[in-house]
């Protein structure tokens, strides 16, 4: 990731990243005593990198049992998102609990 990102910031783009499988379990300062790391705050602080050059999309459904999904990044990436992407349109929402 400190690769991409150095690339990137070369050229003034943005990284996308699919952090389901990192975010709950991978965390910041991993070492002998907790190799993934501890928070679980997921791949950039895992790798020691972070900036308004990141953004994340994460499924919370593995790491915390939730039926959403997230994007995080910076207030521009996100305010651009919510202004011109087509997704939000087309999604379900969650399911709804149900009593019997």
């Amino acid at each position: 990731m400190p690769a991409y990102l150095e690339a990137v910031r070369a050229h003034g783009g943005l990284v996308v990243i699919d952090d389901t499988q990192a975010l709950g379990i991978l965390g910041a300062w991993p070492g002998p005593g907790a190799p993934y790391g501890r928070g679980g705050a997921g791949s950039p602080a895992w790798c020691g990198v972070a900036g308004d050059d990141l953004a994340r999309v994460c499924s919370l459904a593995k790491g915390f049992g939730a039926p959403l999904a997230v994007l995080a990044g910076s207030a521009r990436v996100v305010a651009r998102f919510e202004a011109e992407a087509a997704t939000p349109v087309h999604c379900s929402p969650p399911s709804a609990a149900r009593s019997t």
